[in-house]
């Protein structure tokens, strides 16, 4: 994609912001007839997005400005579609500053009678294609022997625990006391902590991005993105509603509009990045298309097909975004309570 900016120094106030979309090859005269528009509109060329310069200062990627969709305005407004962020809480995953001595395998555990001082983890994104992570998904990564144990401390008494005092010993001796990182900690060998996200997302991704139900209560490590739904979504029963709305074509295909994209098909979204991205908000589903897509999920778990899954999932979609539907539903629960839910620290 080639860009052209255009700047003119100094400012004004109420300035507007012109972001031209070229998908055909334009005339000067078509171009130049843009700088005189005072409304957004579809062009025979492409699209016209204008916007006030003060908005634009708090708009981390203009990427996402320049496709024109009344359509989304239209959702927003009523409930329908929100930013992630209304919904869950974004965090990343655990930095344990030395994955090679922090994350250990079935067998080293055992084999250092560290089983007291572990807790599950998933090192790697390719790692687990799939969307859901369930006990069946943990065990054979444990069997293949990956790192799926995280040494998890947080205050304990080494003079108690000679198997524990043995293993720091062997990492002090290699060093990994005096990683950038580990000497940020009041001791070391102190984990970060986080309680068991409902959902994790793959920050960095090869054209597979994913969103995963987390079923094998694991703490991921920092190649994740952990999200904890708000007081809301969980009183609700719609957790799962969420992830599967997350993995829609729908969301999936705004990624780009969040993220920074790299060669070869390549996609980085930070947590901050991914509280930005819009969601079709479960909270204001009809019953009927909530009720559907709970059966959508017993199916899947029946034939765990998470392709057939998506495809009847954006069919919904489609007929819940469709302008007549859309008129005749408003969002049960004003996004603008989630504000006010007390934040946990995680």
């Amino acid at each position: 994609m080639a860009s052209i900016l255009l700047f003119r120094k100094g400012y004004e106030k109420d300035n507007l912001v012109r972001h031209v979309t070229l998908k055909a090859v334009s005339t000067t005269d078509e171009l130049l007839s843009c700088l005189d528009a005072r409304e957004s509109r579809k062009l025979p060329f492409g699209s016209l997005v204008i916007q006030p310069q003060n908005e634009l200062l708090n708009i981390p990627k203009w990427s996402g400005i320049a496709a024109f969709s009344p359509e989304i305005k239209k959702w927003e407004q009523n409930g329908l579609v929100v930013p992630l962020k209304a919904l869950a809480k974004v965090m990343r995953g655990i930095a344990t500053g030395a994955n090679e001595f922090f994350a250990l395998s079935t067998q080293e555990v055992k084999r250092r009678s560290l089983g007291p001082f572990v807790v599950r983890t998933i090192q790697r994104n390719r790692e687990i294609q799939d969307i859901v992570l369930d006990e069946k998904a943990w065990q054979a990564l444990s069997r293949e022997g990956k790192r799926v144990w995280l040494l998890y401390l947080n205050g304990e008494n080494l003079n108690r625990h000679p198997a524990l005092s043995t293993y720091l010993a062997e990492g002090e001796a290699k060093g990994y006391h005096n990683r950038s990182l580990v000497q940020t900690r009041k001791q070391w060998y102190f984990m970060e902590q986080r309680e068991l996200p409902a959902i994790f997302f793959t920050i960095l991704t090869r054209g597979n991005p994913r969103f995963i139900l987390n079923q094998a209560g694991v703490r991921p490590l920092n190649m994740f993105s952990l999200l904890y739904p708000n007081s809301y979504v969980v009183k609700a029963g719609c957790i799962e509603h969420l992830w599967v709305l997350l993995n829609s074509t729908f969301s999936l295909s705004r990624l780009h509009s969040v993220s920074r994209t790299y060669g070869g098909n390549t996609l980085k979204v930070e947590p901050r990045e991914l509280d930005n991205l819009p969601v079709i908000n479960p909270l204001a589903l009809p019953d009927e298309i909530r009720q559907r897509i709970s059966e959508l999920i017993n199916e899947f778990y029946r034939h765990r097909d998470a392709p057939l899954l998506i495809r009847e999932t954006d069919a919904l979609i489609d007929t819940l975004l469709d302008p007549k539907v859309v008129a005749q539903h408003q969002s049960p629960l004003p996004v603008q309570l989630q504000l006010f839910e007390p934040q946990k620290n995680y």
